[in-house]
């Protein structure tokens, strides 16, 4: 290729790209957008799409649509679209007054909600049970529930505030701690147009007391959607081996649609045994399985 032709072309590149610097520095000057207000839309939505994972949503794309929503008049509005789709609250007096301020002024929100994300004060604190009722009252609506980053204790009275959500169909249990397998079959047990359950990298507080019991009583709960991770200490632990018993047992999964095990560390054949339990209790009704197992899997005693 000619020198002449090369320099030529860098020449034109040149000048186009200073045309476009004169050109968006005039726009600047007279308040115009750059790009169309529908592209800047479209930008805002896909970083607001599907929740990949919790800890994604939270920490990256949380934080550029509270960003977005503070930019300038145009994307304000498709912003706090995004953001009230998502609310968390935190059993702190402060951070309960503003949620209910804030529903108190804009009702029109409590119907844009789609998530409600609970937290306890700190991170691995119990949560209370001194949520104001006003919050449930605007808030029943709401389809889904997560619980974060909390401890349930044996005989939690938060059992009642729970129960004022009538509309949940999907409940996360996310690094939430549990002292005894009942305390997590009692909590998914509240919410009874409950169709999807994920149990994402709980943990069990402490040793069992007791061997959990045998008897396995039938619910009239039916899931559809059922996903579960835990890790090798999770799963090597007789309270997760019960939690499988029943899933399999109580008719639960008797019209399961898709089942997911993600980074599942199956070491023991008791593990072994309750995880084959509790896909052979959906395998009628199943259309999709997904099964990474954890690094650790010991493959010898899943034959």
């Amino acid at each position: 290729m000619a020198p002449s032709f090369i320099h030529g072309t860098l020449k034109k590149l040149d000048l186009g790209l200073t045309r476009l610097s004169t050109r968006n520095a005039k726009a600047i000057q007279h308040g115009e957008p750059l790009l169309p207000t529908i592209a800047c839309e479209l930008v805002i939505d896909f970083v607001a799409r599907e929740r990949p994972t919790e800890k994604v949503w939270e920490n990256d794309a949380l934080k550029t649509l509270r960003a977005c929503s503070l930019t300038c008049r145009a994307w304000r509005l498709r912003s706090q679209y995004h953001l009230f789709r998502f609310l968390v609250v935190k059993c702190t007096q402060k951070h309960m007054k503003g949620i209910i301020a804030l529903l108190d002024r804009h009702p029109a929100l409590c119907s844009r909600i789609e998530l409600l994300v609970i937290k306890p004060r700190a991170v691995g604190d119990s949560l209370t049970d001194n949520i104001p009722p006003r919050i449930t009252q605007r808030l029943g609506s709401v389809p889904e529930i997560r619980l974060s980053s909390c401890y349930i204790a044996p005989g939690s009275r938060i059992d009642s505030y729970l129960q004022q959500f009538t509309a949940i169909t999907t409940l996360n249990l996310f690094y939430v701690e549990f002292k005894t397998f009942e305390d997590m079959r009692r909590i998914t047990m509240l919410f009874h147009n409950l169709t999807s359950l994920t149990i994402n990298a709980t943990k069990w507080r402490g040793y069992p007391d007791a061997q959990p019991s045998s008897i396995v009583l039938p619910v009239k709960l039916r899931l559809r959607e059922l996903y579960i991770a835990g890790s090798a200490k999770w799963m090597q632990d007789r309270r997760a081996n019960a939690l499988f018993e029943w899933l399999a047992q109580s008719g639960i999964l008797s019209g399961l649609e898709i089942l997911k095990l993600q980074n599942l560390m199956i070491l023991t054949d008791a593990s072994c045994a309750s995880v084959r339990g509790v896909v052979e209790a959906a395998l009628s009704t199943l259309t999709m399985v997904s099964f990474s197992p954890g690094p650790e899997l010991d493959y010898t005693i899943c034959e």
